[in-house]
């Protein structure tokens, strides 16, 4: 018999989440043993990562491999998976023993390629562990617009079937941060049925003491995202599906790129507002309500260097 569902856990040095994720897991895996599968790929790590699993979760298809990146390791585990549909399970993250179940009966039920539910975010501060509030997940609006827009669920939170993942052809490795979003953009925009199941079925955790790529590195986590809307962009302009409502929300992707991004060049800023201005012409800053007085006065690219030029003078009297 062929499982239903294949698991997919990359890892990289990720030793310390371990036993959370088995505990998570053991009864997932126990509920029906024989319709899901556990694909663990080690991305080249150097702690005990390998180790631990096979120890705590014996029954896991174990790969190691030379370090690829978060895409390239997903990637490894569909190529291996036998399921029909996909999960996607980062090491320090976990699921709630119904989702699997629950996403698999709502996808056979409305013919969907993809299926997400409510999710909850952790944050952890040394032993402190505290609770976000989030809305529920469901999309306010057709699925291009709300991803552009800033609405968000994780990789945890989705169940992908197989076959439409890997016609996608999976994971952009060429991206080191932002690839969860450039996958969701092109299931979109590729006209997939998404379907919804409300509940919160999977955990997100943030810990505060270990820098993601994009916090490591916030100019090349700006430049990937950057990167990815314009692609949309291009995609959407193409085929002639570039809706008023996504020039907006693209607009203000473009605008969040530039705020986060701490990128001084006066080029790269007038081609960024540039592009905002010819999205959405009445654009209107958003941000706190100095910088917004400094956008009305002097326009996005001057008061954008000024705001960087303050923060640096900021920093440099502490």
């Amino acid at each position: 018999m062929l499982p239903s569902v294949s698991i997919i856990v990359p890892c990289y040095n990720g030793a310390r989440y371990i036993p959370g994720l088995a505990h998570s897991l053991r009864p997932v895996l126990a509920s029906d043993p024989q319709r899901v599968e556990l694909i663990f790929i080690d991305d080249g790590s150097g702690d005990d990562s390998s180790g631990l699993m096979r120890t705590l979760l014996p029954e896991a298809v174990m790969v190691r491999q030379a370090n690829r990146g978060l895409s390239a390791a997903r990637n490894a585990g569909v190529a291996l998976a036998r399921g029909e549909f996909l999960q996607l399970l980062d090491v320090d993250d976990t699921v709630e023993v119904e989702k699997l179940a629950r996403q698999v009966a709502a996808a056979g039920a409305a013919g969907a390629d993809v299926v997400y539910s409510d999710w909850r975010l952790l944050t952890v501060d040394g032993g402190e562990v505290r609770t976000e509030v989030f809305a529920p997940a469901q999309a306010p609006s057709e699925m291009v617009e709300a991803l552009l827009a800033g609405w968000y669920v994780p990789p945890v939170g989705y169940l992908f079937r197989r076959s439409a993942y890997q016609a996608l052809g999976g994971c952009d490795e060429t991206l080191k941060v932002w690839e969860d979003f450039d996958l969701f953009l092109r299931c979109a925009m590729a006209g997939l049925r998404h379907a919804y199941v409300p509940g919160v079925l999977s955990t997100y955790y943030r810990y505060l003491d270990v820098h993601s790529l994009a916090r490591r590195d916030p100019v090349g986590g700006a430049l990937s995202r950057e990167r990815i809307l314009l692609k949309t962009l291009a995609a959407l302009d193409q085929a002639n599906e570039l809706t008023s409502a996504r020039r907006k929300a693209a607009a203000r992707a473009l605008f969040a790129v530039l705020r986060t991004a701490g990128i001084g060049d006066g080029a790269w800023l007038r081609r960024i507002a540039a592009r905002i201005n010819a999205l959405d012409p009445d654009f209107q800053p958003f941000g706190t309500t100095p910088y917004r007085a400094l956008a009305r006065a002097f326009g996005i690219v001057r008061a954008e260097r000024l705001a960087i030029g303050l923060r640096a003078w900021s920093s440099a009297q502490t």
